[in-house]
């Protein structure tokens, strides 16, 4: 009996080591707009042509990291003007989209724009694992008679509890369950 104890604690012991092994390579970006959905749509007469700011950001990876963005649906309206992007630690980079409504939509037609940035993984040594993540968002474009005043500056995304922090407060918790068990079974 006292070997299966001895054997679990070792299991926990390894999966917490291997967890904070893994951690440090956990980034979380950000990619923000003033369009999104169908909620907040950018809106263009026919043949109009307008410039929509991505804000990219970086809010745990203590290094920079590069973005690539791509357009997933919509490319014959839309295109990003540079497809990477750098972005140091807690800082706002903003990249460019051009989306150009066509000569020949009609009043009321609805586009659908998507786009996904990824991280480009950092070149390996040794055989070193990473993750990279990557988000994919996407906004309507309506065609409407009469321009449309271009709006205000992107707001910014929300600031909250990173990934890391979730995934540090999951992991504390499964360990003080584990412990409580091991006592509950060590009384027994």
């Amino acid at each position: 009996m006292e070997t299966n104890k001895k054997n679990e604690v070792r299991k926990f012991l390894l999966i917490g080591i291997l967890v904070m092994l893994i951690l440090p390579l956990i980034s979380a970006i950000g990619v923000g707009s003033i369009y999104t959905g169908s909620e907040s749509p950018l809106k263009l007469i026919p043949g109009e042509e307008k410039i929509v700011l991505l804000e990219l950001q970086n809010w745990d990876s203590k290094e920079d990291i590069t973005l690539e963005g791509q357009i997933l649906k919509g490319m014959d309206i839309a295109y990003l003007k540079d497809s990477k992007t750098e972005v140091s630690y807690q800082q706002k980079v903003n990249t460019e989209m051009v989306v150009k409504a066509p000569e020949n939509a009609k009043v009321g037609d609805i586009y659908n724009i998507e786009y996904i940035f990824r991280q480009v993984p950092p070149e390996q040594k040794g055989g070193t694992l990473t993750f990279s993540q990557s988000l994919i968002r996407n906004f309507d474009v309506v065609i409407v008679s009469e321009a449309v005043p271009e709006p205000g500056v992107p707001a910014p995304l929300p600031k909250g509890i990173s990934t890391t922090t979730i995934i540090i407060l999951i992991i504390g918790i499964i360990v003080v369950i584990a412990i409580i068990l091991l006592l509950i079974k060590k009384k027994k």
